[in-house]
């Protein structure tokens, strides 16, 4: 799921930054926002990364369901503030003349509702409220 919707964010974040990329002149707020874009997909992309690394070098059930969790909740973060940031930089332009970057915009919270948010937020609090040591990763 958290895959996925990485892919969304990835799309979306790709065509903004090209429509930025050929814009004349480079607007500083618009490239400000694609930067925090970046780094908050940087943070997703990283963590999704590790989690299958996890996966491969075949970590406990437990610690997994942890990371699964917590992943989770990173990415569909990360995946919210692209959506943010794309509203705020461009202006209503790449939102009313393009349709398929509106419409990448418009579905990714949709698929990102999907989830299970606060839910496993509790089932993740539940599991280091419980744990007899922290481990942050």
């Amino acid at each position: 799921m958290s895959a996925c919707w990485f892919g969304g964010a990835v799309g979306s974040y790709r065509a903004w930054q090209s429509a930025i990329r050929s814009g004349t002149p480079h607007d500083a707020h618009a490239c400000g926002q694609l930067g925090a874009a970046y780094a908050a997909m940087s943070v997703a992309g990283q963590v999704l990364h590790d989690a299958a690394h996890a996966i491969d070098a075949g970590e406990s059930t437990r610690a997994l369901q942890r990371r699964a969790l917590w992943t989770r909740h990173v990415v569909e973060t990360s995946c919210l503030t692209v959506v943010e940031c794309m509203g705020r930089a461009p202006g209503d332009g790449a939102l009313t003349f393009d349709f398929a970057q509106a419409r990448r915009i418009a579905d990714l919270p949709v698929y990102l509702r999907q989830g299970r948010a606060d839910r496993d937020l509790a089932s993740l609090g539940e599991m280091v409220s419980s744990a007899p040591e922290m481990a942050w990763i």
